[in-house]
Order: C-alpha cells, then sequence, then structure tokens
C-alpha cells in the first residue's frame, strides 16, 4: 500500500461525493493504481472497504462539472473518469481490464460528450453521446457479491424485454466496475399513474390507466419467472425455512421499534413538535399491525422464496411510450446490510412496494393539487376525512395483482410454491404482511433521514388497519 499527495487530497474530496458513505475525513489509503493515456485506474480503502475510483486527468479545466466533482493538483485537474468522452475508448482497449460483450454498440472512439445523469446516487451515472446515447454506469463500492452485476448478466444473457439493453461489462481484479447500456428516452415509471390521477382528483372520474397497470403487473411477472429459470444457486428458488420467518418477524418488530425510538428523538426539537400527535397515532395503532404481518408470515411456511428486484418502486422504472416499462437499478434494498441484500425473498414482496409506492404517488399528487406544502397538515385532513384517492389506487392495484397472478399462474409452484388453483384465494393474506413491513420500514426511514414525510407511511399504515379490520 501507499500512502501520496492523491490520497490525502482524497481524504478531504470524498466527504462531499454522494457515493462515499463518509461524511467526515476518513483514513483513505490507494491500493493499486495504473496510469493508462491520462487515466488513472486506482482502487483505493477505508480500511474497511475497496472502492474502484476512475480518475482522469488532465491540463484544461473545461468540464461541465461542479466544482466539488473535481481534484486539482500539480497544476492539473481531474475528475471521475466516467465524465471523459475517451473513457470508453480507453478501456475497451485495456489488457488488464476483462470485458464482456452483449451486443453490438456505436463506437466507443465517436463519442463526443460525456456527462453526468445525475450525481445523487450511490454509482457514479453518466451520459455518453454524439449521433446516439449510452448510459455508463460506474460502480465505486467493491462488493463480495454485485447483486445488480449479476442480475443485470443474468437478464441481459437470455435477452428478458424489459431492462436497457446491456452491451457490455467490464471487471477489474473480478470485480465488476462498471456497465454500458442504452439510454432509454421515457419518463419516471409514476408519471402517466400521476397524470391520470391529477385528472381524477379535478373531477374526470373516468381518468384511469388500468391497462397500463395491468401491463405493468405482468412485467413484474416476466421478471420474476425470467429470474427464477437462471439455473444457478444465485437464482434458484428456495424453500423457506423456520429460520426465514424468525428472521422476517425480527426484520417486522426492528422496523416497529427503531422508527418509535426515532420519533421520540426528534419531538424534542422545536420544529417537530408536529410530531406529538403522530407519534400517539403510532403508539396507539402499529403494535396491532405488526402481530397481525407477524401472524400471516406463518402461512409462508414450506412456500418458495426467489430472487427478486426488492426495492421496486415507481421510480425504479422508466416508462417508454408503446413499449411499456423498464426495471431499472437492482442494488436491493438500501437499508439493508449487504448480507440482507443478497438474501431471496417472497415474489409478492416486490408487489408489495409497488402498492407501497401507489400511496407515495397520490399522497404527493393530493398535495399539488390542494397546494399543501407540509406533509402532516394533509395527513391531518386524510385521518379525519378518508383520502379521496383510494377507490383510484385501489382499482390500479387490484389491476396489478390481477394481471401478476395470471401471469405467473403456471409457474406459481416454481416461484411461491402455491399450486395454480391456490393462488387468486392465498395472495391477499399473503401479500398483506409484506405491505406492512414496507410501511414500518419507510415510518424507519423517514424518521430517520426525511422526518417532515414521516405522515406519509404513518397514513398507509393506517389504512392498511382499517382495511384489515383489526
Amino acid at each position: 500500500m501507499e500512502k501520496s499527495p492523491l490520497a490525502n487530497i482524497l481524504e478531504r474530496w470524498l466527504p462531499g461525493i454522494r457515493w462515499w458513505p463518509h461524511k467526515y475525513r476518513t483514513k483513505v489509503v490507494i491500493k493499486t493504481m495504473k496510469e493508462v493515456e491520462g487515466f488513472l485506474f486506482t482502487i483505493i480503502t477505508d480500511g474497511s472497504n475497496n472502492y474502484f475510483l476512475p480518475l482522469y486527468t488532465s491540463s484544461i479545466d473545461n468540464t461541465l462539472l461542479p466544482s466539488n466533482r473535481k481534484i486539482y493538483l500539480d497544476n492539473k485537474v481531474l475528475y471521475e473518469a466516467e465524465f471523459s468522452p475517451n473513457y470508453l475508448k480507453v478501456i475497451s482497449m485495456i489488457d488488464f481490464i476483462d470485458k464482456k460483450i452483449y451486443e453490438s454498440s456505436p463506437r466507443y472512439s465517436s463519442i463526443a460528450r460525456a456527462e453526468p445523469l445525475t450525481l445523487e446516487t450511490s454509482n457514479v451515472v453518466a451520459l455518453h453521446s454524439n449521433s446516439f446515447k449510452l448510459i455508463v454506469k460506474g460502480y465505486r463500492r467493491l462488493y463480495k457479491v454485485n447483486i445488480e452485476a449479476v442480475i443485470l448478466d443474468g437478464l441481459a444473457s437470455r435477452r428478458f424485454n424489459y431492462i436497457p439493453e446491456i452491451y457490455m461489462m467490464f471487471e477489474w481484479h473480478g470485480n465488476p466496475i462498471g456497465v454500458v447500456m442504452s439510454y432509454l428516452k421515457g419518463v419516471d415509471g409514476g408519471y402517466p399513474f400521476y397524470s391520470a390521477l391529477k385528472e381524477f382528483l379535478k373531477g374526470n372520474n373516468i381518468a384511469y390507466r388500468l391497462g397500463l397497470a395491468g401491463l405493468l403487473g405482468w412485467e413484474i411477472a416476466e421478471l420474476h419467472k425470467t429470474l427464477s429459470s437462471i439455473d444457478t444457486p444465485f437464482f434458484k428458488p428456495e424453500e423457506i425455512s423456520v429460520n426465514d420467518l424468525e428472521r422476517w418477524c425480527k426484520r417486522i418488530e426492528k422496523y416497529h421499534a427503531e422508527a418509535l425510538n426515532a420519533l421520540d428523538k426528534l419531538m424534542g426539537l422545536t420544529k417537530y413538535k408536529w410530531i406529538e400527535y403522530y407519534r400517539d397515532i403510532a403508539d396507539k395503532h402499529l403494535s396491532i399491525l405488526v402481530e397481525k404481518a407477524i401472524d400471516l408470515l406463518k402461512a409462508y411456511n414450506g412456500l418458495k422464496k426467489i430472487r427478486i428486484h426488492q426495492d421496486l418502486h415507481l421510480s425504479q422504472l422508466i416508462y417508454v411510450k408503446n413499449r411499456g416499462f423498464y426495471f431499472i437499478d437492482f442494488e436491493g434494498e438500501p437499508a439493508r446490510s449487504d448480507e440482507e441484500r443478497l438474501e431471496k425473498d417472497p415474489c409478492l414482496r416486490d408487489l408489495a412496494t409497488i402498492i407501497r409506492s401507489f400511496q407515495y404517488l397520490s399522497f404527493s399528487t393530493l398535495m399539488k393539487i390542494k397546494g399543501i406544502k407540509h406533509p402532516h397538515k394533509l395527513a391531518d385532513k386524510v385521518i379525519k376525512n378518508g383520502d379521496p384517492s383510494f377507490s383510484w389506487r385501489r382499482r390500479h392495484i387490484s389491476s396489478i395483482l390481477a394481471s401478476y397472478l395470471s401471469g405467473i399462474a403456471r409457474s406459481s409452484t416454481m416461484i411461491l410454491g402455491l399450486e395454480p388453483t391456490l393462488l387468486i384465494p392465498s395472495a391477499p393474506k399473503l401479500l398483506t404482511p409484506w405491505v406492512i413491513e414496507k410501511g414500518l420500514y419507510e415510518l424507519y426511514y423517514e424518521a430517520l433521514y426525511r422526518p417532515d414525510n414521516i405522515p406519509i407511511p404513518l397514513t398507509g399504515l393506517l389504512e392498511m388497519k382499517t382495511f384489515l379490520k383489526v
């Protein structure tokens, strides 16, 4: 290992970068560095984990990157290599980088422009373009198993239609460090539903996208069938054990307890005096939901768990008109540990996270329609008077679920461990504990990171309690 001026600079620079997990100065050691045509291919460590950090060295500061994404050293400017238009040209020629080619793609040497698609992600995502557009995603943290890389490889190898087209993946020292894929000209997966709901709330009682909801359910079924058909231990469906059930029950109890603790800490802050009202609601109503979820999980004993998306919500989808929805970001539930993200789950958990996503969508749409800026002010009205979007949302969720169950029917024994004839009567009870689990997780997450949003999952959990009549 080597300590260098660059390592010292990185210690000051990295805390301001979204993908770096430490927000204060942490010791950085450069473990490996190779220089090729102005590119520094570097692996660094914080003492616990390794990270791939490719840098491009230039004598001219002419990028469109903000200043906090640049490093100034010895009269040169360094920035993350994915934002250089020459990156793919160079990396595709380097012999120490392993490449896997899936589809022919535009010539990397002809790329004229590279820019960030966003700077607010846990990995680097760049848009490369000329007369064509490509997405270059650079993986920073070097995991023991890069879940997304394995899933994308499996889906691309089976020509699954509902992910971006994968052109190339590359590895260094056996670790996935990047993927090149097609750029999809579409919109956030929630946008067509948001547009319809907005019209519904304005009084247009026929503003539904039920066919689109059915298409989404069918595509989720196709995703699960494809993942379950890949004959490797990483993908192969497994029987749910008593240990699985115990672990899931503990997870639900953990989210509940930690959400309440986080709410308690917030109540002492003047800014969040309003939280006391919602803390009382949580105290009165959530325990019965936890008990209900734990009781319903017993029905999973002996059924199947599979490899799922795990963090499936509407913003993890891109909708392309006349083509459908495309799944993106297979990195797993962000609040789970590395080991937990490798775990398999019942297929219906992906449906539960979509259901919860629709409640977030309807809540934010209501806020915009009513001109309400603070979620707790809308939540108070919803709790007292009901949610005017409920019937609209329920019809779309029913369409998704019906289409999904129809889509997996012939494979239900492999995917869920149920005979096709038992799917429809069993689905509501099997789905419910995961809707509760996701709602509790969201409450815990919002209390930690976005306290203003606490009322959103809490009203969703109250809605579930009313629906279950408990």
